[in-house]
């Protein structure tokens, strides 16, 4: 599995955690949505920074 697939695979599980806790009646669910966005946030911030590391890279062969 590539970091690509990978990065999809836990975008779409924070993505249905968010839409179950969006639909779930607990008084505390709000906070469990901050909390799986900002997971998210930082998922995609780790990924994007891995994609400028790999362009960066230079390969003297």
């Amino acid at each position: 599995m590539s970091i690509h697939e990978k990065f999809e695979l836990e975008k779409r599980i924070f993505n249905r955690l968010i839409e179950h806790n969006k639909q779930n009646n607990d008084p505390h669910s709000h906070l469990m949505i901050l909390a799986y966005k900002h997971g998210l946030q930082v998922l995609e911030e780790m990924y994007k920074a891995s994609q400028k590391v790999e362009e960066e890279e230079v390969y003297p062969f």
